[in-house]
């Protein structure tokens, strides 16, 4: 089977992504109390078809190459096997290293883009973020304006399909009563919701506010805009960060009931009283016994149930 490991460059939407009007110069008819085109009010409703392309985007802008960890490589083969993407674009400035990047490579639906980060929207300058992999908050918008499709976080690991959230114009997940989390987005080039969350890194882009702009400012135009989004309640990210034990210690939870989990690798390790100095790998989870380990065998050998450890890494 083919390999595709070369960089590629971006190319314009695939043919299910184009707009059927042109949503920022067509004159809709008036309706009763609502100046909002008639086509923007029906965009947070489910239909029988896909409206969102299934590709699946990766970010990754780092000054130099740096590890690709074994979590890393977890996500990308969870989105390979649930989500089972026609593409899977991986965004970068600076390949990654090491033998869980060399396997991810392997894949016949795995390319990568070479990519710089962003400096403009609309041809306006973008304030640049405290730290260089911070790029990717503004990126994931940008390349979703261009492709449309799926963006992950590389700390989300898949647990289904997600036919469901493409019959969508653009699905995202609340994470907390008030906040919203950028980690997963699923969402067509054409979305209005989509272009308004970008023009809020122009007006409104507060760098030194933790996840403002990646949770506050979708959260809030959701609450204001309901009609232009679907907000999936629970099952993209929750657990959150408060509920890590949920994911890393002995309180699990039925995730397969979930379409993706965010692990929240960072702040497991910064302040989970579960991180005991030793990070996850191949061997490991094979008998790890919390709702990572289940997960994790689970990409990695079709079942949840514990693995003799003498048996083979696929």
């Amino acid at each position: 089977m083919k390999q595709h490991s070369e960089y590629v460059a971006p190319c314009p939407p695939c043919d299910c992504t184009k707009p059927s009007q042109n949503i920022w110069t067509e004159t809709p008819p008036a309706r009763p109390n609502n100046n909002l085109p008639v086509r923007l009010e029906q965009e947070s409703k489910h239909t029988t078809h896909f409206q969102v392309p299934n590709i699946v985007h990766y970010i990754w802008y780092n000054d130099k190459p740096s590890p690709f960890k074994f979590h890393h490589m977890l996500s990308v083969l969870s989105a390979h096997k649930f989500i089972n993407p026609t593409e899977i674009l991986f965004h970068t400035d600076n390949e990654p290293v090491g033998t869980y990047w060399d396997r991810v490579k392997k894949l016949p639906k795995f390319k990568v883009v070479k990519r710089a980060p962003p400096k403009t929207l609309f041809g306006e300058a973008v304030r640049p973020p405290k730290f260089y992999t911070s790029h990717s908050n503004v990126d994931r918008l940008k390349v979703l304006s261009e492709y449309g499709g799926i963006y992950l976080d590389l700390d989300v690991l898949v647990t289904k399909p997600f036919d469901e959230l493409r019959r969508y114009v653009c699905t995202v997940g609340q994470e907390q009563e008030t906040k919203a989390c950028g980690s997963i987005i699923v969402c067509s080039n054409t979305s209005f919701f989509l272009y308004m969350w970008m023009n809020a890194y122009l007006d409104d882009y507060r760098i030194d506010e933790w996840a403002y702009n990646t949770g506050k400012v979708p959260f809030n135009l959701a609450r204001r805009y309901p009609h232009l989004v679907n907000m999936e309640p629970t099952r993209l990210n929750r657990p959150n960060f408060n509920e890590l034990d949920k994911i890393w210690g002995p309180n699990t939870f039925n995730w397969q009931d979930n379409y993706a989990v965010h692990i929240w690798y960072r702040l497991w390790k910064d302040r989970s009283p579960h991180y005991k100095g030793v990070e996850p790998d191949e061997e490991n989870v094979k008998t790890l016994n919390n709702t990572f380990g289940q997960m994790a065998r689970t990409i990695l050998y079709g079942s949840p149930q514990f693995i003799a450890s003498d048996q083979r890494t696929p």
